[in-house]
């Protein structure tokens, strides 16, 4: 069979390592028709990383990239440049990749080569403030994002806001997920005030927060007229068992 009719290659949670990458590379310029690739926890370094992005940037077709649960701190600059040339890239999934401070300026400028972003994970990576408020500011450039992971993140009240500002801009949010951070009640009443614009958004998952009975009040709300939203999981937060009874009981789509 020719390697030219293989649209998806999926091989996670094996350690194929930095020789598999070989391999896999030497093989990606007869996959002309890969769209999706899936390398989750594949114990890639950061030098398999590279020469895997290097080589996907010569993939026109490629639309969906996984490489989560692979540490790309040492050379993650260089990954985003090379990723930055896969300009059709709708998916891309980098949970728990070792990314940070020495990341940021490299993701911050390849997410402008990114016009057709659908779906973007960033979860369980130690950004700075100062780049997650850039971040949030970058977003609405992201017409067509339908779903944003940034679980785990350190995402604060200031983030928070700062988010709440804009994703009202991106029309095609389907889905949001900033479970695992520090965001208080003050965070929580902003994005409570912007979820009248988020006219497509049927998810939010805000768990294991600090968000406590002023702010789950004030979701609750505006979830009473937002009639399009299916489900906003505020499990694990600072409330009381009666509480998280009492708001599920007034609004089952409040879930604790």
């Amino acid at each position: 069979m020719s390697l030219t009719v293989f649209l998806f290659c999926s091989l996670g949670c094996n350690s194929i390592a930095d020789i598999g990458i070989e391999r896999l590379v030497a093989l990606l310029p007869s996959l002309k028709n890969l769209k999706k690739i899936k390398l989750p926890q594949c114990s890639i370094s950061s030098t398999g990383g590279l020469n895997l992005a290097e080589a996907l940037s010569q993939c026109p077709l490629v639309e969906e990239i996984d490489l989560s649960r692979n540490n790309f701190e040492n050379k993650a600059t260089c990954l985003f440049a090379a990723l930055a040339q896969v300009r059709h890239l709708k998916v891309l999934h980098l949970r728990a990749c070792g990314l940070g401070v020495k990341s940021e300026s490299a993701l911050m400028e390849a997410l402008g080569s990114w016009q057709q972003m659908e779906d973007l994970s960033l979860s369980e990576n130690a950004f700075t403030e100062q780049y997650l408020l850039k971040l949030s500011k970058r977003l609405p450039h992201l017409t067509l994002l339908r779903k944003l992971d940034l679980k785990l993140c350190g995402v604060s009240d200031s983030v928070c806001k700062s988010l709440a500002n804009v994703l009202g801009c991106c029309q095609n949010l389907e889905e949001i997920i900033l479970s695992w951070n520090r965001i208080g009640d003050d965070g929580l009443c902003a994005l409570a005030s912007s979820l009248k614009h988020m006219r497509r958004l049927k998810k939010m998952d805000l768990e294991k927060n600090q968000i406590r009975v002023k702010g789950a009040e004030a979701m609750a709300q505006a979830l009473s007229v937002c009639l399009w939203i299916k489900v906003i999981s505020l499990w694990g937060n600072l409330l009381t068992k009666d509480m998280a009874e009492k708001l599920h009981k007034e609004n089952a789509r409040l879930s604790f």
